[in-house]
């Protein structure tokens, strides 16, 4: 409806129908987002953390919300974005889906079996890069707060702010079954005659489930996560959110990944990533910096990836080799 009125679908070339059909719906749902998150600033301007957060759909920054010349130059853009088309063709929810797809083609961190957490998963463009490579053995959650935005289905979805004790604990519950259920698969394939021991795994796992100590430490593969705070345009303020962000999906990876896990965390340039790095370096053996070229030239997005995450007492012992040496052996850009 929005854009709709703005620029009229009769001024556009017969092959372009489809697509504008396509892209007219993904700006409608990022509109929305826009006026959610804009409202959510007029009522508590002091406090960004309760906002909005949705990763590959940002709000547009309030001179566009407001200009319909933008919205027009903003259709325009999408309908020349070769990866806007490819993601018609391949039938992704989003664009940013080719984003993952680059960076697992260099890394190969999604691996058959693998258990996923995918923060900020909304519209589901992650998610489905993320499912189609872990395969029927593998499984990812998908957690955002913009629960109606998410366009998969939500067999495993987690709806909520990620920030939050709650969302955090439904993430922790999900995990904690799917383990018990991996327990109990693995159980009855060695042997029948432990099936009670079994039984006794999965009985503790359901009772614990109400518990607010839930331990998952060392299930977990890969810890994605692509959010995004609501932008305001204010450059530092922006950064400083996203790394934030960035931030607190560290702590969660560090909670959750198994020894040789993988981190993947969108951040900005600014001066805050340097220390988010260096904790990243503190938890894992590498790290490797990466902007995929389905990231927008004009975008300061990059992406930090953690390689192969280290026990607990590993990183301990090796914390004097690591935490002083941030461009040591094995650390590298590989392309900005």
């Amino acid at each position: 409806m929005f854009l709709s009125n703005t620029l009229k679908s009769n001024t556009l070339k017969s092959s372009h129908q489809p697509l504008y059909n396509y892209i007219l719906l993904e700006f409608n749902n990022i509109f929305k987002c826009s006026k959610y998150s804009s409202s959510s600033r007029n009522n508590d301007n002091n406090d960004y953390r309760s906002k909005n957060i949705d990763r590959t759909r940002a709000p547009l920054p309030r001179s566009i919300a407001s200009n319909l010349k933008d919205k027009s130059e903003w259709l325009k853009r999408q309908l020349s974005d070769p990866y806007v088309k490819q993601a018609q063709l391949k039938s992704y929810v989003s664009r940013a889906a080719f984003k993952l797809e680059e960076l697992d083609d260099k890394l190969k961190v999604l691996k058959a079996g693998s258990v996923v957490v995918d923060l900020g998963a909304t519209p589901g463009g992650w998610t489905q890069v993320a499912q189609k490579r872990v395969g029927n053995s593998g499984i990812v959650f998908s957690v955002d707060i913009n629960e109606d935005g998410f366009e998969l289905a939500r067999a495993n979805f987690i709806g909520g702010d990620f920030r939050s004790p709650e969302t955090k604990l439904a993430i922790k519950n999900a995990l904690l079954k799917e383990r018990s259920k991996r327990s109990k698969r693995s159980k009855s394939s060695s042997s029948s005659s432990k099936s009670g021991t079994t039984t006794t795994t999965i009985a503790t796992a359901t009772n614990d489930v109400d518990n607010n100590n839930i331990d998952v430490n060392g299930f977990v593969d890969v810890v994605l996560s692509d959010m995004a705070p609501p932008y305001c345009g204010i450059s530092n303020v922006d950064h400083e959110r996203l790394i934030d962000l960035a931030g607190q999906a560290l702590d969660f990876a560090v909670e959750t990944l198994k020894s040789g896990g993988y981190f993947i965390a969108k951040v900005s340039r600014g001066g805050s990533e340097n220390e988010l790095l260096k904790r990243i370096q503190q938890h894992f053996t590498t790290y490797k910096s990466m902007k995929p070229d389905a990231s927008r030239q004009e975008s300061s997005e990059i992406y930090y990836i953690g390689v192969k995450f280290k026990s607990s007492n590993s990183s301990n012992s090796n914390n004097n080799n690591n935490g002083n040496n941030s461009n040591g052996n094995g650390n590298e850009s590989i392309y900005d």
